[in-house]
């Protein structure tokens, strides 16, 4: 009972400080948000701020990873779609809505996974939109819409690769094509490969 209690308190500080770094962050951009001023709105001690993350990137990719599981739920009618390339599109479009909305967050995010999660896989476990791609790429091999001589780990990997691409290039060059319009000729290349048709 004290153990439930504990954790449900350290879970309630976590996205007291999440929920005040958010609200700064949004309000008056990263680059201007100190820890000490989150620490000051999520009424927690400095100390206490670098118990649960170690950086404000942390924090954004916290953000982003609880923004994210709430989200993916809602599109587990994504499902319904005939087919997997058709699913995958859905949830990139709803996907680029977000980061469209968010990119300064979403910048920061992609930048400090690149770096966090080399070498540590488990890391992607927290990652919402990891685990929908996951779930939608197993559903496909198991409906003959994807190769099933590759793992959906490895699979699923190459589709994050493509997708980090298409996000910093969108960052760095985001004339033309809308996020979403990027995403789908992303599926479609993962789908059906590079390779000329026949």
């Amino acid at each position: 009972m004290t153990e439930s209690r504990r954790q449900r308190k350290k879970e309630e500080t976590r996205k007291k400080i999440i929920e005040a770094a958010a609200d700064l962050f949004r309000r008056q951009g990263f680059a201007n948000t100190a820890v000490d001023q989150i620490t000051e709105a999520a009424d927690v001690g400095k100390g206490t701020f670098y118990n649960y993350f170690e950086t404000k990137e942390a924090v954004v990719t916290a953000f982003i990873d609880e923004e994210s599981q709430a989200y993916m739920q809602s599109l587990q009618m994504v499902m319904l779609l005939p087919g997997t390339e058709q699913r995958l599109k859905a949830v990139m479009i709803e996907s680029a809505r977000w980061v469209e909305a968010n990119p300064e967050l979403m910048r920061i995010d992609v930048a400090y996974r690149t770096h966090r999660n080399l070498g540590h896989p488990e890391y992607l476990e927290s990652d919402g939109l990891w685990n929908l791609v996951c779930q939608l790429l197993t559903f496909g091999q198991q409906a003959g819409d994807i190769r099933d001589d590759q793992a959906v780990l490895e699979l699923a990997t190459y589709f994050y690769g493509l997708l980090s691409g298409v996000l910093i290039a969108w960052f760095d060059w985001p004339a033309g094509l809308s996020l979403g319009e990027r995403m789908e000729r992303m599926v479609e290349f993962f789908i059906n490969g590079a390779g000329a048709k026949k």
